[in-house]
C-alpha cells in the first residue's frame, strides 16, 4: 500500500553533482534514484517514480545486463546500495508536465501527488541547469575556440594518417613487383 493510498505523501527534492565526469539527463534520472537508495534505511520498500522511461524500464534488469550500460559506473552503485541494504525497490515511470499539461494520457495510478512531486522535481532540474551554465562570455569563446581548434587538430592528423597509410600501401605495392 502505498502512502498516498493511507491520504498522505512525501514530495522530498535534493540538488548535487551526479556521480562521475558527465553531468546528463539519464545520469540525473538515476543519479536520483541511486541517492534514494543511499539514504534509505536498511530493508525498507522504496515506490520510486520518475518521468524517465528509461530508468523505470532498466532498474529491474539487475547487474549483468546493466553492466556495459553508458551510465554502468552509476548503476553499479545502485545494484550495491539496494543488495548491501536489502532494499525492496519498485521504479515506476509517470508521463512528465502533467502540471502543466493535465489533459496528457496517464496511467490510472498517477494522482495529484504524484504529479506535484515531478512538477518539484522538473523544478530543481531546471534550476541546476541554470546554475550549471557558463555565464562569463569570455570563458565561452575561449571553450569554443579551444573546441574549433582541437576539431581542426583531429582532421589534419586523419589527413595525415590516411596519407601515410597510402604510401605505405603504394611502397609495399613498389617493393613486391618484380623488376
Amino acid at each position: 500500500m502505498s502512502s498516498t493510498d493511507q491520504g498522505y505523501a512525501m514530495v522530498f527534492g535534493a540538488r548535487f553533482r551526479l556521480p562521475g565526469v558527465y553531468q546528463t539527463v539519464p545520469r540525473a534520472e538515476l543519479g536520483a534514484l541511486l541517492f534514494v537508495c543511499q539514504m534509505a534505511s536498511p530493508g525498507v520498500e522504496i515506490n520510486f517514480f520518475n518521468d524517465f522511461l528509461t530508468t523505470a524500464k532498466n532498474s529491474h534488469k539487475g547487474r549483468r545486463r546493466m553492466s556495459e550500460n553508458d551510465t554502468w559506473d552509476v548503476w553499479e552503485k545502485y545494484f550495491g546500495a539496494v543488495q548491501d541494504k536489502q532494499l525492496v525497490v519498485q521504479v515506476r515511470w509517470t508521463p512528465s508536465h502533467l502540471d502543466t499539461q493535465p489533459n496528457k494520457d496517464k496511467p490510472e495510478w498517477v494522482t495529484a501527488d504524484h504529479i506535484r512531486g515531478n512538477a518539484v522535481a522538473d523544478g530543481l532540474a531546471e534550476r541546476s541547469a541554470r546554475d550549471g551554465q557558463i555565464i562569463d562570455r569570455e570563458v565561452i569563446r575561449r571553450v569554443c575556440s579551444y573546441t574549433h581548434n582541437a576539431l581542426r587538430i583531429q582532421r589534419r592528423w586523419a589527413r595525415i594518417l590516411t596519407v601515410c597509410a597510402c604510401n605505405r600501401t603504394k611502397c609495399a605495392r613498389a617493393r613486391a613487383e618484380p623488376t
